[in-house]
């Protein structure tokens, strides 16, 4: 029964975008989707792959699958609940795949990981429904495809050259980190604006502690990215703060949870004695 349900939802002409969303949003989502995989296509039919960029893919994509797998119960949790969906770990291995992968191998990560959550988590989630999940992706892909092209742009080259200085690895993981997380944010408000019309700026780029939490993700990825180039076996180091940083969100979104009415978002009387406790507190330390 699951895999029919699945079936019919990864088939475009069912999926519910069609009906509920808005005209413009499903041309942008369109729109996006054709340039990832145009762009995808483009640069890995056009530039010859090495070996050694195979296996650095391969690396990446099975710590990716396996922090997924680590971590979807958290996960699947978190969707159901919704809300709060700009914080995503897995730019951990974006932004560390940008910094050792060309353009169109980068982007193919981003594809193959968010189709893994997809397949063990999104999929019997109601609140990630296929035409969400396929535009996520493509924007994931695009970020992905700037910031690897920026390094190439800028002729910093990749963490993976030879003879690369302690400076110029720092400058390939920031020039990776600060493109992929300003593409990401472009392109994700732009889509949730169409998608709702809604003008709060922390609905469309998140709260400042969601950008906190977002970068404490990029910069993971930048050192999973240095400690795989320098000293592989170090790369274990990096999941169990991702992993708790993963919890730390759920915890946050069951503290709004905790405190607000589920169908008018107003504080609850958990909310409005927490807010007073908060106060009083605050009033104490002056």
């Amino acid at each position: 029964m699951l895999f029919r349900s699945a079936g019919s939802s990864l088939w475009p002409a069912r999926w519910t975008m069609w009906s509920v969303a808005r005209p413009r949003w499903v041309g942008y989502a369109l729109l996006s989707e054709v340039v990832a995989i145009a762009l995808t296509a483009a640069y890995l039919i056009g530039r010859p792959t090495t070996r050694h960029e195979l296996v650095w893919f391969s690396v990446l994509l099975v710590l990716g699958v396996g922090q997924a797998e680590m971590s979807r119960h958290i996960e699947r949790v978190r969707r159901w609940m919704g809300g709060q969906t700009h914080i995503n770990v897995t730019s951990v291995w974006y932004t560390a795949g940008a910094a050792m992968l060309s353009p169109g191998w980068v982007s193919l990560l981003a594809i193959a990981i968010y189709f893994h959550m997809w397949v063990r988590v999104w999929r019997l989630v109601r609140s990630r429904p296929a035409h969400r999940v396929v535009a996520s992706t493509a924007w994931g892909a695009l970020s992905c495809l700037a910031a690897s092209w920026a390094l190439e742009v800028t002729h910093l080259g990749r963490l993976t050259d030879a003879e690369l200085t302690s400076a110029r690895g720092a400058a390939i993981v920031l020039v990776a980190a600060l493109v992929f997380e300003l593409v990401n944010l472009i392109v994700v408000a732009t889509g949730i604006y169409l998608y709702t019309h809604t003008r709060e700026i922390t609905d469309l780029v998140g709260t400042w502690n969601d950008n906190a939490l977002e970068l404490v993700t990029l910069c993971l990825g930048g050192l999973t990215a240095l400690s795989l180039v320098y000293q592989p076996v170090l790369v274990i180091l990096v999941f169990p703060p991702l992993i708790m940083l993963h919890r730390n969100v759920l915890i946050k979104q069951l503290e709004v949870a905790a405190a607000t009415d589920e169908k008018t978002g107003l504080f609850n009387a958990f909310g409005w004695r927490s807010v007073q406790i908060g106060r009083a507190s605050c009033r104490e330390r002056v």
